[in-house]
């Protein structure tokens, strides 16, 4: 995903009044997810210097975060491994903002279910 369909979704969300933090594709990612304990995370698999699926197993296995995988990757081998690596959504792109909206909303209400 580009930045500036990064920015996007960002602008998108903020309007619905989520907080919303950026984290950098690097080393300092996951750290950074520690510290702020969302309660749910975007991860783009488009990131050539970031492995999202090893990304998405450690924050599951860190906090009850619930993850949304944005990829343009629709193999059946590519779900799967999202699957595996414990991702709880996906969402194709590009990305249609009724789609993120609704899915970000979904996705909140099971975190909440599962506190």
């Amino acid at each position: 995903m580009s930045e500036a369909d990064a920015d996007g979704i960002r602008e998108h969300l903020s309007e619905y009044d989520y907080q919303i933090q950026s984290v950098a594709a690097d080393a300092d990612a996951l750290e950074q997810l520690r510290a702020f304990q969302p309660q749910l995370v975007l991860l783009d698999t488009a990131r050539k210097s970031f492995d999202a699926f090893d990304a998405c197993e450690r924050i599951k296995q860190d906090s009850i975060a619930m993850v949304l995988m944005v990829t343009s990757l629709n193999s059946l081998d590519d779900i799967e491994r999202a699957v595996e690596s414990g991702t709880d959504d996906f969402l194709s792109t590009p990305v249609n903002r009724v789609e993120l909206t609704r899915r970000v909303e979904n996705l909140l209400r099971l975190h909440d279910c599962l506190r």
